[in-house]
């Protein structure tokens, strides 16, 4: 047999070991009741089972005060009247316990009262207005109900063709003028809930915005397109009533303005329903209004006169005191002591233009299209320039910018146009029928003494002896191909 040698140290590690295994003395192990529910704070009528351990005894349950608080021998508690109690559990071990129990009365949620953003006072009714959009906000009844509810609540509308209402935020959008009702109920609670009766009313028109004044021409008629406020305006009648001091010079058709006479005049503008929100225009009217020109590039501006033969012309914001000798002779009769303007043309719509920068206009067909239109158009004119540089082609110079004349039919196959010559030399051309491709080449060329014509693509009129500056009749002969040049003073 085999004999093992154990260390001494070995032996004592061993000894010590078994030392510690030996049972001690017993532990303070506290023995209690553990239970579900520390304390209760419950509501009249509120009802709660209660659980207790350790599970390998039994329990005994009993209320310190049966008229606040009920338990049963399993731990049904049963909340009767508010108040403070107790409930005291014994187990089969001999061990105790009281849970305290703190009963509130029961508060129900019976109502709901509705606000106005803002506002503390209660609404019991509304009026909204058709262009704009609203919000409600509710609030439980009592506010410290302790009823088991969540104020959970939803919004309803009795007639969305009136009015609607978002279920969750409240915003109210107007459909159309009427009365309904908006209701607000508690999800979980349905029998709680408030109508609102509401009104959707009118959104006036509190101003109407049109200009103080304006320019206007003979029978050129101008639409005025009032701006009314507020912008979000709502109503059942937002017609407007038109009306003229003086219907001989401006009458006047829902915004159209139509000039029918010379002068000045007022119209005015008001609300169908409220006489009392009125505007007024003052109305000018002319045969030529500055204010009713349009660009026509560079200095030119341009527009549609209607003028009347044997009638003086008559201005609104033009300069009539430094025409001079510029003027369409042909069409208008100039009187330089009074500086009236008479028209001598067929009475009818006519294109104008004028020179803002040489305060010089003149009259033209440019809208007709009959196939026989002829113009003159030169370089060298004494009277203001009206064309642009942007015409300025053929190596004539800037400081000699071109001139159009229109030349009017005086019958016979004849067109004629009158223009006024200073010091110095001038080149002109004829073209037909408004194109600048149309130029009439080489025609017979005939004039008075005093002036060297020479014929070509272009003619050319150099001064000569005698040659006095002033207004010369320049007429073309369709009929026989002849350019007539002529003393016209």
């Amino acid at each position: 047999m085999k004999r093992f040698l154990i260390p001494a140290s070995c032996v004592l590690a061993c000894l010590m070991i078994l030392a510690s295994c030996r049972k001690g003395p017993d532990r303070d192990i506290e023995k209690k009741i553990y239970v579900t529910h520390s304390s209760l704070n419950l509501i009249e009528g509120d009802e709660i089972q209660i659980t207790a351990s350790p599970t390998d005894q039994t329990f005994s349950w009993q209320s310190v005060n049966p008229d606040i608080v009920t338990v049963s021998q399993t731990g049904l508690v049963n909340a009767i009247k508010d108040g403070i109690s107790g409930i005291n559990i014994t187990s089969s071990g001999g061990l105790q316990r009281t849970i305290p129990v703190n009963v509130a009365k029961y508060i129900p949620l019976d109502g709901i009262d509705v606000f106005e953003p803002g506002t503390v006072t209660v609404t019991t009714s509304l009026s909204v207005k058709i262009s704009e959009t609203s919000t409600v906000e509710a609030a439980p009844t009592p506010k410290n109900y302790n009823e088991r509810v969540p104020f959970k609540i939803i919004w309803e509308s009795s007639d969305e063709s009136i009015v609607k209402i978002d279920a969750v935020s409240g915003l109210i959008t107007p459909v159309d003028l009427g009365e309904a009702e908006i209701m607000v109920s508690v999800v979980d609670k349905p029998s709680v809930k408030k109508v609102i009766p509401i009104e959707i009313i009118e959104n006036p028109i509190t101003d109407i915005q049109v200009p103080e004044s304006l320019d206007l021409m003979l029978k050129r008629n101008f639409t005025v397109t009032p701006e009314l406020l507020p912008a979000n305006y709502g109503m059942k009648d937002p017609s407007l009533v038109w009306k003229s001091s003086d219907e001989s010079i401006v009458q006047v058709n829902n915004g159209e303005l139509i000039p029918v006479g010379l002068g000045e005049v007022t119209i005015s503008v008001s609300l169908n329903s409220n006489p009392n929100v009125k505007s007024e225009i003052v109305i000018s009217v002319a045969h030529l209004a500055l204010q009713r020109f349009t660009s026509a590039g560079s200095n030119l501006l341009q527009t549609r006169a209607y003028l009347v033969n044997d009638e003086e012309i008559t201005t609104i914001g033009i300069d009539r005191s430094t025409f001079g000798t510029a003027y369409n002779r042909d069409f208008m009769s100039y009187d330089t002591g009074t500086g009236n303007i008479t028209f001598i043309g067929e009475t009818g719509e006519w294109d104008v233009y004028y020179s803002s920068m040489y305060n010089y206009f003149w009259v033209a067909r440019m809208s007709d299209v009959a196939p026989a239109c002829y113009w003159i158009v030169g370089a060298g004119f004494a009277c203001p320039p009206v064309w642009h540089s942007d015409f300025n082609s053929g190596g004539w110079s800037t400081s000699n910018m071109r001139q159009m004349a229109y030349m009017r039919s005086i019958g016979d196959g004849k067109y004629q146009a009158t223009i006024y010559i200073g010091v110095g030399g001038f080149d002109f051309c004829v073209y037909a029928n408004r194109a600048w491709g149309g130029q009439i080449y080489e025609p017979t060329l005939t004039g008075p003494p005093g002036i060297i014509l020479h014929a070509g693509t272009k003619g050319d009129l150099v001064e000569g002896d005698g040659f006095v500056p002033g207004y010369f009749r320049f007429t073309f002969d369709q009929t026989n191909w002849a350019f007539i040049f002529e003393d016209a003073e």
